[in-house]
């Protein structure tokens, strides 16, 4: 099993449709490709999360890297791993607009008002701790509240 984990900045501002449309579209792919993540939005930054099969998984970042829809395309972190961290999540979403979520994983973490590129790029873990921690919270919501946010699938 393998992993990349990314940042980059948006070259257009997404809308909520523009962003539900470039989800449903990921979660087709990824599905039948094999593939599973997390992608996180905040401020006209991504940071992603793409797992399995090295190969299909390079390949995909490939893609991504040349996608006019964003800039700034940052391998963070790029490694064997034992065994899928999101297996059931086929491209599963968070906008760290809510503050419950900025305030439950704390302002000294590297959310502040942007995605931190430099500290991710220092400190690579960190970016795969908060898509890790984003998941778990996810797994909370869903369980507790279902259909509050796009969740696992």
């Amino acid at each position: 099993m393998f992993h990349i984990v990314y940042i980059s900045t948006a070259t257009v501002d997404f809308s909520q449709p523009q962003l539900l449309s470039l989800l449903v579209k990921a979660k087709g792919n990824n599905a039948r490709t094999g593939i599973t993540g997390l992608l996180i939005h905040k401020d006209g930054r991504f940071v992603q999360v793409l797992e399995g099969d090295e190969p299909v998984v390079r390949a995909l970042f490939e893609v991504i890297r040349r996608d006019g829809r964003h800039q700034a395309v940052t391998l963070i972190l790029a490694e064997e791993m034992a065994e899928r961290q999101f297996v059931d999540w086929s491209m599963g979403f968070h906008d760290l607009k809510d503050s419950d979520l900025l305030g439950m994983y704390g302002h000294d973490k590297p959310l502040g008002k942007a995605l931190d590129i430099e500290g991710f790029k220092t400190n690579p873990h960190a970016c795969l701790h908060l898509l890790g921690f984003i998941r778990d919270m996810q797994l909370v919501r869903r369980a507790n509240e279902p259909g509050r946010n796009f969740g696992a699938t």
